[in-house]
């Protein structure tokens, strides 16, 4: 990678070109933030898993977009797969233990693992979201989802 008074320069034009500035940035954050993240994110698969689609959807925020089932998903394109699925009779469960959060201003990225059930059968996923703090509260942005395979 090339270094040097060039890229110290492309920097600064860059800088100066968005905007940034060399301050920073201080907001007041709650100290429930955390668990205020965690308890969402649980809150979310409980609607899902009891067919509440339109109380799940309410905790995402208008721009909300997901990868899960190897594909990419608007929000209504999401819960209308989970909502298909459950017509034709598919129960999911969700485990979610514990919720690894990080809070930064309004916004928030949370990990965890989901042990659950796809029509009774064990399933296990790997899951992440990025979520915004609102006037309503903590808000899904994006939600992403990788089912483990089952061990051989």
């Amino acid at each position: 990678m090339r270094s040097g008074p060039f890229t110290a320069t492309a920097c600064a034009l860059l800088m100066m070109a968005t905007g940034a500035q060399a301050t920073t940035r201080t907001c007041e954050s709650n100290p429930t933030d955390e668990a205020d993240v965690a308890t969402m994110v649980k809150d979310f698969f409980a609607a899902i898993e009891r067919r509440d689609l339109t109380a799940a959807a309410a905790m995402t925020t208008p721009g909300f977009h997901s990868f899960d089932v190897a594909k990419a998903f608007t929000g209504p394109e999401l819960f209308a797969m989970v909502g298909g699925a459950q017509q034709k009779g598919v129960t999911l469960e969700f485990g979610i233990a514990t919720v690894e959060t990080h809070v930064a201003c309004n916004t928030a990225w949370a990990v965890w693992k989901n042990d659950g059930k796809i029509a009774g059968t064990p399933t296990l996923w790997l899951e992440s979201a990025v979520l915004s703090r609102t006037k309503a509260g903590w808000r899904f942005e994006f939600y992403h989802s990788t089912k483990v395979p089952p061990a051989k």
